[in-house]
């Protein structure tokens, strides 16, 4: 073969794409480690500037920082009632956001993620009425969770098939399901 006709140099450059791919795949985990993240100051000095963000869009409308702080805390942990709906809120955000980074981890992304909680939303719920009454809780709960879990496995594997099969961009079509 003459030089340059994709011989040599093709496996060259295949090879320092795997390995390419290999160390971009480390670093994507790198960036998840959460006690680096601590150690450095990031979650602290992330906490601190959406505060000063919110403090000066609050003073842009007119309003008093403290005041709208104050609200916030009381309407979120003052009251029994208020803490569940805090906590139950945010488990679904912090389980919403780490199954993002599941995908993320093999160099993909996961955008639908909100469409992919509805879906298994719905399945919960209509197991939910579905079920009969005398079903014992502990079983009842176990089929809630396992029909939410396989109704967005099932609603997620959309735009994974259609890139493995299709080769469309699993960022486009996951955002679209989201509005499904």
């Amino acid at each position: 073969m003459s030089e340059g006709s994709g011989g040599e140099g093709a496996a060259d450059t295949k090879l320092s794409d795997q390995a390419a791919a290999t160390r971009g795949s480390r670093d994507g985990l790198a960036r998840l480690n959460v006690l680096a993240a601590i150690r450095h100051g990031d979650i602290l000095g992330s906490i601190l500037l959406t505060i000063a963000v919110m403090a000066v869009i609050v003073v842009a409308f007119g309003g008093n920082p403290w005041t709208v702080a104050k609200t916030i805390i009381n309407n979120s942990l003052a009251e029994e009632i208020f803490l569940g709906q805090t906590i139950m809120t945010a488990a679904i955000l912090i389980l919403t956001g780490l199954a993002a980074a599941i995908p993320f981890t093999a160099r993909l992304w996961n955008i639908g993620g909100e469409g992919q909680m509805f879906a298994g939303a719905v399945v919960a719920v209509t197991l939910g009425i579905m079920l009969p009454a005398g079903t014992s809780h502990g079983l009842f709960v176990l089929i809630l969770i396992v029909g939410a879990a396989v109704g967005g496995a099932i609603w997620g594997s959309v735009p994974g098939v259609l890139k493995a099969y299709f080769g469309i961009n699993e960022i486009v079509t996951s955002l679209m399901l989201n509005f499904l």
